[in-house]
């Protein structure tokens, strides 16, 4: 197990997951505006290579060589955005955010168009928040709220909270209408939708509160299948997890909650104790293992189109 030395010179006191990755990030040196223009160029001539022809496999290992240091020099990056988020959430643990900050960072690259003078911390920036923002509003509510609307949501807050700090007072809908540019009654569809919150169905309901709301509500009974035959969305699981290698299978499995031992989600830090791993490591194998899975459905969902149409 890793140690390190405390103030008193104690050399028994274990590394946590979340503190072997810090000590691993403050490592890597800081990355220069120079350095990053040189690694972009060379993922840009590889990138270029491949579309025209075969690119050389030379140029390819330096290529892969140059996008893993820019991911390291960005590290420090994900880190500082995801600390914003660290009390939003009391169901996320600060690594989950800075891993779902990597996501982000990776689809920065992905998308990044290398034009000369443009940094790729421009685009980073908003794709690192904009993943850790839905994250975050995902595992805060007990619904989830479409996209666009959990958006408008957060700018209708956002208004109110300046507004507040200007006029002194809970600002109206006519106000908040023309702060936001948008129609009066949007607004208050947004106002609607912030003020909603979970009902459960034990509520006590009627005049006298001698019913339960459960008990109100009409519909047909819902019969449990007892048969243990897995359906097809399970077995399409199943088969783009065989894809991959038996690692990030694994990962997968108990970040998900796909196993068959227990059925239930685990932490990194957890993942990381069962296959002897660190956090990091973790962290950057399910990237991958997503990425994968991502390639592999988009393959068999374009298959399964084709056989519709021919």
């Amino acid at each position: 197990m890793t140690q390190k030395i405390n103030r008193y010179g104690d050399r028994d006191v274990p590394l946590d997951a979340f503190s072997q990755y810090m000590r691993e990030v403050t490592r890597v040196p800081w990355l220069s505006e120079a350095e990053e223009y040189a690694l972009l160029e060379c993922m840009k001539q590889a990138r270029a290579e491949w579309v025209e022809s075969s690119p050389d496999a030379h140029l390819l290992a330096e290529a892969e060589r140059a996008q893993v240091r820019l991911i390291e020099g960005y590290q420090r990056y994900v880190i500082f955005v995801a600390k914003k988020y660290v009390n939003q959430c009391r169901y996320l643990t600060f690594l989950d955010l800075i891993q779902e900050g990597n996501v982000g960072l990776l689809e920065a690259m992905e998308k990044f168009t290398f034009e000369p003078g443009v940094r790729l911390v421009a685009l980073a920036r908003f794709c690192v928040h904009d993943r850790i923002c839905d994250l975050v509003w995902q595992h805060e509510h007990v619904y989830r709220l479409p996209r666009h609307l959990a958006l408008g949501v957060r700018k209708m807050i956002a208004a109110d909270d300046r507004l507040f700090m200007q006029l002194g007072r809970d600002p109206s809908v006519e106000e908040l209408a023309r702060d936001m540019k948008l129609a009066e009654h949007k607004v208050r569809d947004l106002i609607e939708l912030r003020q909603v919150g979970a009902v459960s169905l034990s509520m006590s309901v009627g005049e006298n509160e001698d019913c339960l709301l459960e008990e109100t509500i009409e519909g047909t009974p819902i019969v449990l299948q007892t048969e243990t035959e897995p359906s097809e969305a399970s077995l399409l699981v199943q088969q783009m997890l065989s894809t991959l290698p038996e690692r990030q299978r694994r990962i997968i499995e108990l970040r998900f909650g796909l196993s068959e031992e227990d059925g239930s989600c685990h932490t990194l830090d957890e993942v990381g104790q069962h296959i002897g791993r660190t956090g990091q490591t973790v962290s950057g194998e399910e990237m991958k293992a997503r990425r994968s899975l991502h390639q592999a459905f988009a393959a068999c969902y374009t298959q399964m189109r084709g056989e519709r149409v021919a």
